[in-house]
């Protein structure tokens, strides 16, 4: 029994958001400008990359999901991914989970694998991104995350969305539709 346990506890705990990459994600609800100075844009372009920013910093609760979204991301787990992933999501699209998950299994969800900082916007979903991606779900979307980051490289300011339903068992991340399912 204690055996099992032990057993029980060791998958929970690699399951479970650990919070170690905290760090790559700004962590206040608050001043645009210094998440902008967080993850790295120049001084001279954050009064006209502040205008590109679409939706408010997002609050504590929605910057701990993401949070577990970034370490799925840092530690190529898609179990912890699956986790959270609203379940009609699962079943009506298919193809893009699989993409998802394939992302997550090369570090490169969230755009990109070079390590990046973020910070997060959000926003209430749109009505043509519902009625583009979401129009066979049930329960259809609420929240528009943005993760943003700064493209050292090609110095633009770029932005990743994912969508959310809060449910009785919190926030979970919907998937859109796109291209034909299996």
């Amino acid at each position: 029994m204690k055996k099992l346990f032990l057993l029980g506890m060791f998958v929970f705990s690699h399951m479970a958001y650990s919070g170690q990459y905290d760090y790559l994600l700004y962590q206040k609800d608050s001043d645009i400008d210094l998440a902008l100075r967080f993850i790295g844009a120049p001084s001279e372009q954050i009064p006209a990359l502040i205008t590109r920013v679409r939706g408010n910093l997002a609050k504590q609760e929605l910057i701990d999901f993401s949070n577990k979204i970034i370490e799925a991301r840092e530690t190529n787990n898609v179990d912890l991914f699956t986790s959270f992933v609203d379940k009609e999501s699962l079943e009506k699209s298919k193809n893009m989970f699989n993409v998802t998950l394939d992302k997550i299994k090369d570090g490169s969800l969230i755009y990109g694998n070079e390590g990046h900082k973020y910070f997060v916007t959000s926003n209430n979903v749109l009505d043509r991104i519902l009625n583009r991606y979401f129009k066979d779900y049930k329960n259809k979307p609420s929240i528009t995350l943005m993760f943003y980051h700064y493209h050292k490289s090609n110095g633009v300011l770029i932005g990743s969305p994912t969508y959310l339903i809060k449910t009785n068992e919190g926030y979970k991340n919907v998937i859109p539709i796109l291209g034909k399912q299996n």
